[in-house]
């Protein structure tokens, strides 16, 4: 063997040893990074991908009365951050997403596995800090089974299919609408608003302009309140508040037009839905809170949607819910559309039949001689202090309304209608009424599904 293999060989096995040494570590190292960085949500734990809401202590988190100086406000939610760095594992959250209530919370949309844990762990515990976390579960409107029947109908002369419609072309209002006692263009109430949280609401259309209170509107999926690429807002907005444009001085009667309920109604868009009809726990708490602060007793606040969850243990959440009620707001849910109890869909498990009311849907043939509970909508009755009150019931089903312009494309300036079922618009009717009236209707009329024996009352004036 010869001295310069010797030494080649030598210098290869140095070489090897070396990038062996140097790529161990690289590998070690990684490991020991992921392991400590990642920490993986668990199965068990898939609900919180989306994020943690954590409702802090009001003992330790006391916001005694509204923070107006900056100055304040920064350094408490500095204080908040700080607490969740050092007692939460190092969870980082940022700024804009700390609330500060009665009950201070935060939104955290990032938690590993530790995380989670620590947070979980701490939640009641005496002097923790923690009094409460909810995964950021998803929510959806409740107008999509069945979806919109058709495309949307352009604005122009009325074809012959009026029929079809459900839409009485002399009072310029839905056939479900004039049967309940609404569509009459008067003064409506000018000392009540009602508060419409959903996929945001198209303020240029020609029924809708001047109806919606565009100063007061707040958005939270980073869109504009006053613009809605879905079509769900705008559609409860004119079952609510549409006022028909043919109607009114330069007007052309033989053009399409809609009245709602309560025609020219004050009514205030908070978009917490996106283009898609979703959204989700952090987005529907934000807007709560921003209703809280702004409604006034009397006012009325339309929720047409919900998530279907076997609990109605909301705590923190649902308490935002009874705080507006106990403020006389009254809070008009959609009961769901998956044919199950009214108990097992959220918010509208929460109702009493007093301030916070939950609406299933029903269809009339006939001009009301037959009255049917529609096989989609949820059903069932509220326990209250120790009574049994069935749930109400108006009109869900092929509902003609308003349609954002903008999602229609060209062709018109002025806007569009739609038909649609579900009971989103059984609630808007609801909401409606009570704004008109000023309370619940007295529901005298009702309507049994099937043979359960239960008589739902119809919501009518």
């Amino acid at each position: 063997m010869s001295v310069l293999f010797l030494y080649s060989l030598i210098n290869s096995l140095i070489f090897m040893k070396k990038y062996f040494i140097i790529l161990f570590a690289f590998l070690f190292g990684t490991c020991f990074i992921s392991c400590k960085e990642e920490q993986f949500l668990s199965p068990e734990d898939k609900d919180f991908e989306s994020g943690v809401l954590v409702f802090l202590d009001s003992t330790q988190f006391s916001i005694r009365e509204p923070l107006a100086d900056s100055d304040k406000i920064k350094k408490e939610k500095e204080r908040i951050k700080d607490f969740a760095k050092k007692n939460l594992d190092d969870l980082d959250i940022d700024e804009s997403n700390i609330y500060l209530d009665k009950v201070p919370w935060f939104f955290a949309q990032k938690v590993n596995k530790k995380q989670l844990d620590k947070i979980k762990k701490e939640t009641g515990k005496p002097n923790s800090g923690v009094l409460e976390n909810y995964p950021n579960l998803p929510m959806e409107l409740q107008g999509r089974k069945p979806m919109m029947q058709g495309d949307p109908i352009l604005q122009g002369r009325k074809p012959m299919m009026q029929a079809d419609w459900r839409y009485d072309s002399s009072s310029y209002a839905s056939d479900f609408v004039l049967w309940i006692g609404g569509g009459i263009q008067g003064t409506p109430p000018a000392d009540r608003t009602v508060w419409i949280l959903d996929t945001g609401i198209d303020s240029t259309h020609q029924d809708l302009k001047g109806m919606v209170l565009s100063n007061e509107g707040k958005s939270f999926t980073g869109g504009n309140s006053g613009v809605d690429l879905n079509g769900h807002g705008t559609m409860i907005a004119g079952i609510i508040g549409a006022k028909a444009y043919n109607q009114l001085p330069g007007g052309d009667p033989e053009d399409i037009g809609i009245n709602g309920i309560v025609p020219g109604a004050r009514m205030v868009s908070v978009q917490i839905l996106d283009k898609d009809g979703n959204s989700n726990l952090h987005q529907f708490t934000q807007g709560l809170d921003y209703i809280l602060g702004k409604a006034q007793p009397n006012d009325v606040v339309n929720i047409s949607l919900g998530m279907a969850r076997n609990t109605c243990n909301w705590g923190q959440i649902g308490k935002k819910i009874k705080d507006l009620a106990a403020k006389g707001v009254f809070v008009v849910f959609s009961a769901g559309n998956e044919t199950d109890l009214n108990s097992s869909n959220f918010p509208s498990c929460l109702a009493d039949g007093d301030f916070m009311i939950s609406v299933g849907s029903i269809t009339m043939f006939c001009n009301g001689a037959t009255v049917v509970y529609s096989s989609f909508s949820n059903y069932g009755t509220i326990q209250i202090a120790g009574l049994s009150k069935p749930i109400w019931v108006a009109p869900g089903e092929q509902i003609f309304s308003t349609f954002p312009t903008n999602l229609i494309g060209s062709g018109t300036d002025k806007g569009a209608y739609g038909l649609a079922s579900g009971t989103s618009y059984s609630a808007a009717m609801m909401s409606g009424i009570i704004y008109s009236l000023g309370r619940v209707p007295t529901g005298i009329d009702s309507v049994l599904r099937g043979g359960e024996g239960v008589k739902y009352p119809i919501a009518k004036f």
